[in-house]
């Protein structure tokens, strides 16, 4: 309902705007953040590892 509202709202060269374009950024978003986190996590547990070698655990 509301995008049938927003494309009536948006000129003519903004329809490509429609809730496809959203989804498949929205999924683009979601997958990058994820890596993101999955990287993160690797990055703090091989960090961590390295502190503990250190420390002649």
């Amino acid at each position: 309902m509301i995008l049938d509202t927003a494309r009536v709202v948006l000129p003519e060269g903004l329809t490509f705007l429609g809730a496809g374009w959203w989804v498949l950024h929205a999924l683009a978003v979601g997958f990058v953040f994820a890596w993101a986190y999955r990287k993160g996590r690797s990055d703090e547990r091989r960090h961590q590892r390295h502190k503990d070698i250190e420390r002649g655990r």
